[in-house]
């Protein structure tokens, strides 16, 4: 639009012009993406620096439907909750010793846990 803006008016082509354009919008357009990349990557590790407690943590989470299960665990004690559209509802507290633990071990590597979880899938 801005090239044919720039035709009408000058009817005289200059290319050198219109390549400096062209090269202004493809750095404005980079600058814009770099800007918006590492904004967010500054939000989400705010994020994550927020949630990271040494009271409380999120052991696992699953969806039914609209609803939302949760396994906290807050000062060694584990709580099961309910969270919907409507709230939050506590449900029961939990043993340890039902509990397991042995679907993700922090030792091993990203590449390990995935065997492990399609290994457990598949059976």
């Amino acid at each position: 639009m801005l090239f044919l803006n720039y035709i009408k008016e000058n009817q005289n082509i200059n290319y050198l012009d219109m390549f400096f354009q062209i090269v202004f919008i493809v750095f404005v357009f980079i600058v814009v993406i770099f800007l918006a990349y590492f904004s967010t990557k500054l939000i989400g590790n705010t994020k994550i620096r927020a949630m990271k407690s040494n009271n409380m943590q999120i052991i696992e989470t699953i969806s039914i439907g609209f609803n939302n299960l949760h396994i906290l665990k807050i000062n060694e004690k584990f709580y099961l909750i309910s969270s919907s559209k409507e709230g939050i509802q506590y449900l029961t507290e939990l043993e340890k010793d039902t509990i397991s633990f042995d679907y993700i071990k922090k030792d091993f590597s990203f590449e390990e846990n995935l065997k492990k979880f399609f290994k457990k899938n598949k059976e």
